[in-house]
C-alpha cells in the first residue's frame, strides 16, 4: 500500500470513528465531554505523529456541539428549568461578549470573514463546553470526578514534557520541528535550550498550563491532612513545576508565583497556609541568589524576575505604546483574527495584519476594541467575585477546597493573559471555563451550604 493510500485509509477511518462519537455524544452527552477533553489533550501530538493537517480542531468543535445538544435535550426531557443559569452576572456577561463576537462580522474593516469564523468556531465551542459542565455536571461528586480527569490528563502532560527534557524529542517531534525554520531557530531555541512544549501546541500553552496544574496542587497541600495523598499531591506539583520550568515560559513563572501569593492571601488565616508560604519564600529566594550560572534553565526562570533587563517586556511595551493611538480611534476594533499570522493570512492588507499583540487583552482591545476589551474585564472579575462568595459562605470543607482550586486558577489565566494569549485555544481553556462552570453551579446551590 502506497503512502497516499495509507493516508485516505487513516482518514476513512478517523471520519467513522469521528461520526460514531459524534452520535454517542448525542446519546450520552457525559461521554461526550470526557472524549472531547482528551482529544483536546492530544490532538497536536496526532498531528505531528501522523504527519497530517488533519482539523482536529473542527472535529472537537463539533463533539462539542453535539454533546450540548444531547446535553439540552436530556434537560428538557427530564423537565428542568434552564432560566436559573442564565440568571449569574457571568453568564449574563459572556452571553453578550458571544452576541458582541457575532454581530462584529458587520466591521467595514473586515475584508474576508475567513478570520472572524474560525474565532466564532472557537469561542461559540467554548461557550458550548461551559454550558456542559454547568448545566450538564449535577452535582460536586460530579464536578470532582471531572475535575480530576483534568488534572490527571495535566500531570501526563507534565510527565511527558519531563520526559522530552531528560531523553530528547521522540523523532516524529524532531521532523515537525524541522519542518518549519520558524519553529526551529526562533521558538523552540533560547541560548542554545530547546523549549519543551510536551502534548500541546506550543511552549507557551505548555507552561501556562502547568502553572495553572501547579497553583491548583498547592491549594490541595495547603488543605490536605499530611498523609499518603498530601505526599503524591507533593510529587505532582514537583514534576508540574518542573515541566513549566522547561517550558521556557516566563509568563507562566511570573502567573504561577501570582496565582500562589493569591491562594496565600485567600487561606492566610489558617497556620498549613503561613508555613507553605514561608517554604515558598525560602524557595524562591534560593532559586535567586543560588550561585549557579550554567544551568539555562534556571537562569530563564531568575530572567523573568528581572523586570530592569528584560528584553521581551520592553518591545511588549513598546508594541502596546505603538497600537494605542488605533484603539483610541476603533472602539469596535479592526475585526476578529485580523492580527498576528491570521490578519496575514486571512486580511494581508489590514493595518493590524502582522501585528504580534503578545497579550489576550491586547489582542481583544485590537480587534473588538475597547468596549469588547472592558466586557472581558467585568467577565473576568464576575466570576472571582463569585468565586469568593461561595468561599466565604460555605462550611462544607469540601466546597471551599475545590472552590479554591478554581479561583486559583482563573485567577494565574488572568494574570497570564497579560503577557500571552493564554485563553481560548484547546486544551488550555478546558481549565480556564471548567473552573468557571463548577464556580457558578455551586453558587447555584449555595443556600443549602451556608454557614448556619
Amino acid at each position: 500500500m502506497n503512502a497516499h493510500g495509507l493516508t485516505i485509509g487513516l482518514l476513512s477511518i478517523f471520519i467513522l470513528v469521528g461520526l460514531i462519537t459524534v452520535f454517542l455524544s448525542l446519546y450520552k452527552y457525559q461521554i461526550g465531554l470526557y472524549i472531547t477533553t482528551a482529544l483536546g489533550f492530544l490532538v497536536f501530538t496526532l498531528n505531528r505523529l501522523i504527519y497530517q493537517d488533519i482539523p482536529w480542531g473542527t472535529i472537537i468543535e463539533l463533539l462539542l456541539f453535539s454533546s450540548t445538544i444531547g446535553m439540552l435535550i436530556s434537560q428538557k426531557l427530564n423537565n428542568k428549568q434552564l432560566g436559573p443559569y442564565f440568571k449569574k452576572p457571568f453568564t449574563i456577561i459572556f452571553s453578550i461578549y458571544l452576541f458582541y463576537m457575532l454581530i462584529s462580522v458587520a466591521n467595514p474593516e473586515l475584508s474576508s470573514k475567513s478570520g472572524w469564523i474560525s474565532e466564532i468556531k472557537r469561542i461559540l465551542s467554548l461557550y458550548c463546553f461551559f454550558l456542559l459542565i454547568y448545566i450538564g455536571l449535577d452535582n460536586v461528586r460530579e464536578h470532582y470526578k471531572y475535575a480530576r480527569f483534568l488534572i490527571t490528563l495535566s500531570l501526563i502532560a507534565a510527565a511527558y514534557g519531563c520526559y522530552q527534557q531528560f531523553f530528547g524529542f521522540a523523532d516524529f517531534e524532531l521532523n515537525y520541528i524541522q519542518q518549519s525554520e520558524l519553529r526551529k531557530n526562533l521558538l523552540f531555541m533560547i541560548s542554545g535550550v530547546k523549549r519543551k512544549f510536551s502534548l500541546f501546541s506550543d511552549p507557551s500553552s505548555f507552561g501556562i498550563t502547568m502553572a495553572v496544574t501547579s497553583g491548583i496542587l498547592v491549594a490541595l497541600i495547603a488543605q490536605s491532612k499530611i498523609n499518603r495523598t498530601s505526599v503524591f499531591y507533593i510529587l505532582f506539583m514537583g514534576i508540574s513545576l518542573l515541566g513549566m520550568a522547561f517550558s521556557g515560559t516566563r509568563t507562566a513563572y511570573l502567573a504561577f508565583a501570582a496565582g500562589t501569593v493569591f491562594f496565600l492571601l485567600l487561606t492566610i488565616n489558617k497556620l498549613a497556609t503561613r508555613v507553605l508560604g514561608i517554604f515558598f519564600l525560602i524557595g524562591f529566594a534560593f532559586i535567586m541568589v543560588v550561585p549557579i550560572y550554567s544551568n539555562q534553565t534556571l537562569n530563564r526562570v531568575r530572567s523573568a524576575f528581572d523586570f530592569d533587563n528584560e528584553a521581551s517586556l520592553n518591545v511588549r511595551n513598546v508594541n502596546r505604546k505603538s497600537i494605542q493611538p488605533y484603539m483610541l480611534t476603533h472602539p469596535f476594533g479592526g475585526g476578529l483574527g485580523t492580527t498576528s499570522g491570521n490578519g496575514l493570512k486571512n486580511n494581508p492588507n489590514h493595518y493590524l495584519a502582522g501585528f504580534e499583540t503578545d497579550s489576550g487583552y491586547l489582542k481583544i482591545s485590537t480587534e473588538l476594541g475597547w468596549i469588547a476589551l472592558i466586557l472581558l474585564l467585568v467577565l473576568y472579575y464576575s466570576i472571582l467575585a463569585e468565586g469568593l462568595h461561595v468561599y466565604f459562605n460555605t462550611d462544607k470543607q469540601e466546597i471551599k477546597i475545590l472552590i479554591s482550586c478554581c479561583l486559583v486558577c482563573i485567577f494565574i489565566f488572568t494574570v497570564a493573559q497579560f503577557a500571552q494569549v493564554a485563553i481560548g485555544q484547546f486544551p488550555d481553556s478546558f481549565l480556564f471555563y471548567g473552573s468557571a462552570s463548577i464556580i457558578l453551579k455551586t453558587s447555584l446551590n449555595l443556600p443549602q451550604n451556608k454557614i448556619t
